[in-house]
């Protein structure tokens, strides 16, 4: 499956290995999907799914300034702010964050997080190489698109839930589906056909977005990352008939679940919680985790059915 990746020409290539110095041998590695840089001297990259540590590439703190600057150069902006920060994204589709001092206590630090090529692009066969999924829940993802039901997933920081959409998206959803995603920053890379990606940058987008989708005529929605007080938008359209899946930045689907019911009681909701949490249960009769462990290693976990028992209280049955 090919992505929407744009080539870095020649020159630009050129320029990004002499400002990554050591570190332009992992840019190039097509393993290596994410560089993290939390001083001169600490220095991680994420390769196949797990956390390794890295050389010594820098001498000092002045020389992450300088290449965190170059970078940005690259993609554009020529002012970085130093109490905040500051994001760029690279012609081939790389994240670029980085953050100078005071507000880094420790010394300027960037992270970069690679999109995959189209001849680079990560499929279910690598996760499963990786210990990140197996048959079983793939089958158990197809079997929900198909049935015409939605699924929400929780995740941790730097979880690899990105790229597992990614691979959802490809592999888990009919090609015969039209697909609709929304996300806050677009992360999703692919040439799928038959599917139209929103981006929409606050909640109030995001409310439009709900409101005007069916227009669209979805097959299934993917939402990525949820917003704040928009869950009771999202209930809506999914309780259409709409099959989807939902990401949400939380410690497990429960946690999740529990999330977007303070949400919607936040909202000014009249309903009771029993109410809240069968709506939710309908609307999301399956939760799954994207995790990152001690090891680096990145997983999805526990995909469970919802529902309610006799005294309003969420169960979870591992599937």
């Amino acid at each position: 499956m090919k992505t929407n990746r744009a080539k870095l020409n020649p020159k630009t290539v050129s320029s990004l290995n002499k400002i990554l110095g050591k570190l332009g041998a992992l840019y190039k590695n097509k393993d290596v999907h994410e560089i993290l840089v939390s001083a001169y001297d600490d220095i991680d990259y994420a390769e196949r799914g797990s956390l390794k540590k890295f050389t010594k590439a820098f001498d000092n703190d002045s020389q992450v300034e300088q290449a965190i600057a170059k970078i940005f150069d690259l993609a554009g902006v020529k002012k970085l702010v130093k109490n905040k920060i500051n994001y760029c994204r690279l012609p081939d589709g790389t994240h670029v964050s980085a953050v100078l001092p005071p507000m880094a206590v420790k010394g300027a630090a960037f992270n970069m997080i690679k999109m995959p090529s189209s001849q680079q692009a990560i499929t279910m066969e690598d996760l499963k190489k990786w210990g990140a999924i197996d048959d079983k829940k793939i089958s158990l993802l197809k079997n929900i698109v198909e049935s015409n039901k939605s699924i929400l997933i929780s995740h941790s920081p730097n979880s690899g839930i990105n790229t597992f959409i990614n691979c959802f998206i490809n592999e888990c959803i009919p090609s015969s589906y039209r697909v609709v995603t929304l996300e806050k920053r677009p992360e999703i890379m692919t040439e799928r056909k038959r599917m139209v990606q929103l981006n929409v940058s606050d909640d109030e987008g995001l409310k439009e977005a709900l409101e005007n989708v069916r227009g669209l005529r979805p097959d299934f929605l993917v939402i990525n990352s949820t917003f704040n007080q928009e869950a009771a938008h999202i209930l809506d359209v999914l309780r259409d008939g709409i099959g989807g899946l939902v990401s949400l930045r939380a410690e497990d689907g429960m946690d999740a679940l529990r999330h977007l019911e303070i949400k919607i009681l936040q909202s000014g909701s009249v309903l009771t919680i029993a109410e809240i949490r069968q709506i939710l249960a309908k609307a999301f009769p399956y939760v799954a985790s994207m995790n990152r462990h001690e090891d680096g290693k990145r997983s999805l976990d526990n995909i469970s059915e919802v529902t309610v028992d006799e005294q309003g209280r969420f169960r979870l049955t591992k599937l």
